[in-house]
């Protein structure tokens, strides 16, 4: 499952780059939105992909959970869910993920603002009024999610933290990890005086060209080749 809003809704919930650059807020996030899609492709599963005209409820909470209890009536035993704010997401943990998901009832990826980058569950250890009453969208979620898993005698696993990219200052702490990548560069140009910090002139022009030729649905978050 993708839990994401459309770029224009990002770009307005979280004003990445300022409310007066609302339009490059809204192609960062369809950027990372067209990488998550290619990454959900990639992964085998089905997908299923709950923007705002598919999420039911009056919160957050209520929208996650409803996403959630409308998969298991379908008939999911098992459901792994993600989101669009975190480039450095692998195939390889939503792989590892589906086998852990075979002997654990828990399987999270922690964000380092207290939230989590994925979320698996299974439908047997899913409770839509527990799961509800969770602290969504507050730095307290993981370890919350760890107690009641304890509580409840959940086997769980936990991957690496990752940084999600919610504000500027985390798509800047990206860009400066990340330095060779077109997002890192789409950062880059976007913050002004910090792009000629690490930017090269060859980088700049190739940052142009691929912004110019790049098809609307293709994987954007490449790495240039050293």
């Amino acid at each position: 499952m993708v839990f994401s809003l459309s770029a224009a809704q990002e770009a307005r919930r979280k004003q990445v780059f300022g409310k007066h650059r609302q339009n490059l807020s809204k192609d960062f996030f369809q950027l990372l939105i067209d990488d998550t899609q290619r990454l959900a492709k990639d992964s085998g599963l089905d997908v299923i992909w709950f923007d705002e005209q598919k999420q039911r409820g009056t919160d957050f909470a209520s929208r996650f959970s409803n996403a959630f209890q409308d998969l298991f009536d379908q008939g999911y035993e098992r459901v792994i869910s993600i989101g669009n704010d975190c480039p450095n997401l692998q195939i390889g943990h939503i792989q590892k993920s589906i086998q852990q998901l075979e002997n654990n009832d828990l399987v999270l990826g922690p964000a380092q603002d207290g939230g989590v980058y994925l979320l698996g569950i299974t439908k047997k250890a899913f409770d839509k009024n527990t799961f509800a009453q969770l602290p969504w969208q507050q730095n307290n979620l993981y370890q919350t999610i760890k107690i009641w898993g304890k509580q409840a005698r959940f086997q769980s696993i936990s991957f690496e933290l990752q940084r999600d990219l919610d504000t500027s200052e985390d798509a800047v702490f990206y860009a400066q990890k990340n330095p060779k990548c077109f997002l890192a560069l789409f950062i880059a140009e976007i913050l002004h005086g910090f792009s000629r910090k690490f930017i090269t002139q060859k980088e700049h022009f190739q940052l142009q060209f691929f912004r110019a030729h790049l098809p609307s649905r293709a994987p954007p978050i490449f790495c240039f080749s050293a």
